[in-house]
């Protein structure tokens, strides 16, 4: 998806992504906004693994999640939550947009490594 980020001043390419809400596990998490900023739910999800965000100032961390048997829905972004495009992409396409310089959101350059790795694993 391609949305606004006020902080960096333009509209980045990235993949969905959320806070977890008090008490809330990171399938659930990722379940919501999925269905929040790109309008699919999700039959199931599952953790692929977590990195650190930023580690030296921060312990945020975050959690990669393989969403499965998608359904349509209707998107509901979050008040000021500006989301310009939404569109699919492989693996392929997103590597890309990588190389191109397209793709510079960090969450999303590390789980679009972490997930190409995986898949090419024997």
């Amino acid at each position: 998806m391609r949305q606004l980020r006020p902080a960096a001043g333009e509209l980045l390419w990235e993949l969905p992504a959320g806070t977890l809400q008090p008490g809330e596990s990171p399938l659930a998490c990722a379940a919501r906004e999925l269905e929040e900023e790109v309008g699919w739910r999700a039959g199931s999800v599952r953790e692929l693994g977590w990195f650190y965000l930023a580690p030296g100032y921060s312990s945020e961390r975050m959690h990669l999640v393989l969403a499965d048997e998608l359904q349509p829905s209707h998107p509901h972004p979050d008040e000021g939550e500006l989301i310009e495009t939404i569109r699919w992409a492989t693996p392929a396409e997103l590597e890309a947009m990588a190389a191109a310089g397209e793709l510079r959101d960090a969450k999303s350059l590390a789980s679009l490594w972490w997930l190409t790795r995986l898949s090419s694993r024997p």
